[in-house]
């Protein structure tokens, strides 16, 4: 993979999770999410989303959930690539607040649907 070059399926794999580093008989097997949280301080700028997804390129993930995004507006995209992108807006009054998720385009067919509750709290479901 060349630099600026971005991941192109992350599919949910098989992986084993050591339970006991003394017993390495037992192992836990099953299918991994990747989920990873950035506290963004701002992505109210199309440029600083922009930036923000660069970096998310080189991170091997299936959702990024993002804090204090600091967002004016909810708004969902989808980009060219297929990463879906969900922002949700801070609170009017104050500059705090404000909920995202990017999911890779692997698993953005997986989301049922999402709801952002409040400015600090947003809940997404997947099949």
């Amino acid at each position: 993979m060349t630099t600026g070059e971005r991941r192109k399926n992350l599919g949910l794999r098989r992986a084993s999770w050591i339970l006991d580093n003394d017993d390495t008989s037992e192992a836990r097997h099953g299918d991994c999410f990747m989920l990873c949280t950035y506290n963004a301080r701002t992505v109210s700028s199309n440029a600083d989303l922009y930036a923000l997804l660069e970096a998310a390129g080189h991170i091997k993930y299936h959702v990024n959930a993002l804090q204090e995004t600091k967002s004016r507006k909810a708004d969902i995209r989808q980009h060219n690539d297929g990463t879906l992108v969900l922002r949700g807006k801070k609170i009017p009054s104050r500059n705090v607040g404000g909920v995202g998720l990017i999911m890779h385009p692997s698993v953005v067919h997986l989301v049922d649907s999402h709801e952002i509750l409040s400015p600090p709290l947003t809940i997404f479901r997947l099949h």
